[in-house]
C-alpha cells in the first residue's frame, strides 16, 4: 500500500470503524471514493497486513494491526512536525538583571522534577532575564508546572513555553506570583550568561516552539 493522502484517510476511516460494522458504502462516502476503489483498497491493506476483515452478508469489521497503527502514527508524526514548526515564534530581548530570586527557586526539588519531566531538562540555578513583551505567548499553549506547599510556605505555579537561545535547548517562564512587567525569564539547563558570554544591554534572539 502506497502513502498517498486517499489511502491514509481510508486507513484512519478503518480505525474508526473499529469494533463495529460498517460498508464499502459508508466508507466511500465518508472518504469521497466509489465503492468499488474502497473494495479494492480494502482486499490490498488486508493483503498488505494492514487491517484484518471480519465480512457477514450485513457488513464487515475491520481492526487495524500492529503494522496498520504504526504506519498511522508515523504519518501522524510527521504531520505534527510540519504543522509544529510553523507555530515558532521569535522573540527579541535585552538582557538585563534580575532580582536575584530564579537561582532560589529553580533549585528547588518539587520544581526541578517536574521540569526534568514536562520539559526534558533539569533548569541550571538561575534565570536570564530579558526585557521584552510577553505579548507573543498569549496565544501559545503552555506548559504548566504545578504549585506546592511546604511546612512553612505555599509555592506557586509556573506557566512555560519550550524555546531555543541559538541551539541551546531553553524554556521561557512565568511564575504566576512575579510581580515584574515587561521581562520574561528563560531557563535552561546551562548557565546561559556563561555560556553564551551575555552581559547587560546585549540583544538576543529566542525561539519559541
Amino acid at each position: 500500500m502506497g502513502k498517498k493522502t486517499a489511502d491514509m484517510e481510508l486507513l484512519l476511516e478503518a480505525a474508526r470503524a473499529k469494533n463495529r460494522m460498517t460498508s464499502t458504502l459508508e466508507l466511500s462516502e465518508r472518504t469521497k471514493s466509489t465503492q468499488q476503489t474502497v473494495s479494492r483498497k480494502l482486499q490490498q491493506m488486508e493483503k498488505d497486513g494492514y487491517i484484518q476483515r471480519t465480512v457477514t452478508p450485513k457488513g464487515q469489521t475491520i481492526e487495524l494491526t500492529e503494522k496498520g497503527a504504526d504506519l498511522l502514527q508515523k504519518q501522524y508524526a510527521a504531520l505534527k512536525e510540519t504543522f509544529e514548526a510553523k507555530k515558532k515564534t521569535e522573540v527579541k530581548g535585552i538582557v538585563e538583571s534580575g532580582l536575584q530570586e530564579g537561582k532560589y527557586y529553580m533549585s528547588l526539588p518539587q520544581y526541578r522534577e517536574q521540569m526534568q519531566e514536562k520539559l526534558g531538562f533539569a533548569p541550571f540555578a538561575g534565570t536570564l532575564n530579558l526585557r521584552a513583551e510577553a505579548d507573543a505567548f498569549a496565544a501559545k499553549e503552555p506548559i504548566w508546572i504545578e504549585g506546592f506547599t511546604t511546612k512553612d510556605r505555599s509555592y506557586g505555579r509556573i506557566k512555560c513555553h519550550k524555546a531555543k537561545i541559538g541551539k541551546i535547548e531553553a524554556a521561557v517562564i512565568f511564575p504566576e506570583r512575579a510581580h515584574r512587567t515587561g521581562v520574561i525569564e528563560i531557563i535552561a539547563p546551562v548557565e546561559l550568561r556563561k555560556k553564551m558570554g551575555l552581559k547587560n544591554g546585549d540583544h538576543v534572539k529566542i525561539e519559541v516552539i
